[in-house]
């Protein structure tokens, strides 16, 4: 990839990498586990965004990725296994 894209990709990556860790040291707090959510979703269709773009894949191509089952429980299993915070 070229330079742009591989920061870009590289630092949505790390902030995901960032948000899952305080989603773990949070424990169960609803509201930061849904913002955490939403921002995880919005990140990972940015990543898709970036490699669709630079693989240039036709958007059937896309859909047909993004609605694939395994896909989709990944995407549903990010915070599935958050810890409890530590006291």
């Amino acid at each position: 990839p070229d330079n742009d894209t591989m920061l870009n990709v590289t630092a949505l990556a790390e902030e995901a990498v960032l948000l899952s860790k305080q989603v773990s040291a949070a424990g169960d707090g609803a509201k930061f586990l849904e913002d955490a959510k939403a921002r995880e979703r919005q990140i990972q269709s940015e990543i898709d965004n970036q490699i669709f773009a630079l693989y240039k894949i036709p958007e059937s191509i896309q859909k047909e990725i993004l609605s694939d089952p395994w896909v989709v429980r990944g995407q549903d299993e990010v915070f599935q296994k958050t810890k409890p915070a530590r006291r």
